[in-house]
C-alpha cells in the first residue's frame, strides 16, 4: 500500500488525504446534493461521521494476507478523521456565510 493514497489518488500530506476521505464520504462521490450534505452535518457529530466512514469503508481492517489497514499504513486515527470532518464542516459554514 502506498502512503497518502486514497481512491486512486496520491496526496502530499495525510491531512490532505483525510480531507479527501471526508469529502468523498459526505458527497458519496458527487451523488449527494449540497442540501443533503448540510443535513448530514447538522444531524451527526464529526466523531460519528468518522466512525461511520471507517466502518463503511473498512479503513481499519487488515488485508486478506495480513497487509496493514489503510489507517495503519497511513498512521491516522479515528480522531484524525473526525478532525477532517470538522474542517469540512468549517468550509460548509464559511460558504454559507458567504452566500
Amino acid at each position: 500500500m502506498v502512503r497518502n493514497e486514497f481512491g486512486g489518488f496520491l496526496y502530499r500530506t495525510t491531512t490532505e488525504m483525510l480531507d479527501a476521505i471526508a469529502e468523498e464520504w459526505l458527497s458519496a462521490g458527487g451523488a449527494n446534493g449540497i442540501d443533503f450534505q448540510r443535513t448530514v452535518l447538522d444531524d451527526n457529530t464529526d466523531v460519528e461521521l468518522a466512525i461511520e466512514t471507517i466502518d463503511g469503508w473498512s479503513l481499519d481492517r487488515r488485508g486478506d494476507f495480513g497487509e496493514p489497514s489503510h489507517m495503519e499504513c497511513n498512521e491516522y486515527s479515528a480522531s484524525d478523521l473526525a478532525a477532517a470532518f470538522g474542517r469540512l464542516r468549517g468550509r460548509f459554514k464559511a460558504a454559507q456565510r458567504g452566500q
